[in-house]
């Protein structure tokens, strides 16, 4: 493709033979934060895509190629959640944005952070969605005025089930999220930096400048508990590079804090 960068999702036996291989991408930068799995061996995939090149049409391999339009109102969706089947099978794609959503408001307002799918196959997806946006042919609107947190849920035939309200604001700018859900207890941590602004939870503010974070809310969205990087140690930036957790719902996280 023309882009800067498409994304390509293979399987591989313990032997090393390649299974399947699917590429996906359009004109410009794409982007995936993760793969997800469920029980019975079924892919999981989100991210964000852009169709602004008729030289370079936006695909998900050539399972399903999307339409392009010079108009700034049409053929504009960036946001993608798709499942293949354990044999690369395309089972379904679905694309809640608006039909006529602009290409300001799909590409400049909207974004991709991370998904976790549980083993039945439920999707939680978190997204940031513009102010007043709907998404799921009207199944969802955003109530607040500007780009807001929220984390979609879908079943596992890809359908829209309900958006869980994270109470977050984000003043400035942030490279990254990193996101887990508990499947047993049911809460989401979400971690990451700020490169400049605060980060607010309610009334509170948990971060500032340059200062790494990570953040617990239950199965409704309610804020439970919050950490934060020593703000006292005179660091240029702090970055959270990797979380995870294990069976007993213990967390882990990595990073790395680079001198002023």
């Amino acid at each position: 493709s023309g882009s800067n960068r498409d994304y390509m999702i293979g399987s591989f036996d313990c032997s090393g033979q390649q299974r399947w291989l699917k590429v996906i991408g359009g004109g410009d930068i794409d982007y995936i934060s993760n793969i997800e799995k469920d029980a019975a061996g079924n892919i999981y995939v989100a991210g964000k895509i852009v169709n602004n090149s008729v030289n370079f049409p936006t695909h998900f391999d050539t399972d399903s190629i999307l339409p392009y339009s010079v108009m700034p109102d049409q053929y504009k969706k960036t946001l993608f959640l798709l499942k293949y089947n354990n044999d690369g099978d395309l089972q379904w794609l679905t694309m809640p944005q608006p039909d006529d959503i602009n290409f300001i408001e799909s590409f400049s307002y909207t974004g991709s952070y991370g998904l976790q799918t549980d083993a039945n196959g439920n999707s939680y997806w978190l997204c940031i969605l513009p102010g007043g946006g709907t998404l799921a042919n009207g199944a969802f609107q955003n109530p607040y005025p500007d780009s807001k947190l929220f984390i979609l849920v879908y079943d596992s035939n890809g359908n829209y089930t309900n958006a869980i309200d994270i109470p977050i604001t984000i003043t400035g700018s942030f490279l990254e999220l990193k996101f887990k859900r508990n499947h047993i207890a049911g809460d989401f941590y979400i971690a990451g930096d700020l490169d400049s602004g605060t980060l607010q939870v309610g009334n509170e503010i948990i971060s500032t400048d340059n200062v790494a974070y990570l953040v617990a809310f239950d199965n409704s969205g309610n804020y439970l508990w919050s950490h934060t990087s020593n703000p006292n140690i005179s660091s240029a930036s702090t970055f959270i590079k990797a979380m995870t957790l294990d069976d007993t719902g213990n967390i882990y996280i990595t990073g790395e804090s680079l001198p002023n």
